[in-house]
């Protein structure tokens, strides 16, 4: 089998697998000072946006990952681990955009999504 074939035959069965409100929670972008990473990934948040003064404090490339590593993490513990976007608008950079990579592996453990 090709990439692209494992590729959509592992969307299809992804989501097929999701309950509706995690479907709704991926095409949702959220401001990070609106949302907890625990939030984030309870309510299966698909994107989180750190825009217009959103920055850490201090603004500096270590705190930046940190936020950043916190919002991933909380991500991969999910109930199916799902993939979550983050973008990022910093004055040390125009415009830096991450989007994580997952465990093809559904999580197990329970979450406000049931």
């Amino acid at each position: 089998m090709n990439d692209l074939a494992e590729s959509r035959a592992f969307a299809q069965d992804l989501l097929a697998a999701m309950a509706l409100a995690e479907k709704a929670g991926q095409i949702a972008q959220i401001e990070k000072n609106s949302i907890t990473p625990d939030e984030a990934a309870e309510f299966a948040i698909g994107s989180v946006l750190s825009g217009g003064g959103g920055n850490p404090d201090p603004n500096t490339p270590q705190t930046w990952r940190a936020m950043a590593g916190s919002y991933l993490e909380a991500g991969r513990r999910s109930r199916r681990g799902v993939a979550r976007g983050l973008g990022f608008r910093s004055s040390m950079d125009p415009m830096l955009s991450m989007v994580t990579t997952t465990s093809s592996a559904p999580r197990s453990s329970p979450t406000a999504l049931g």
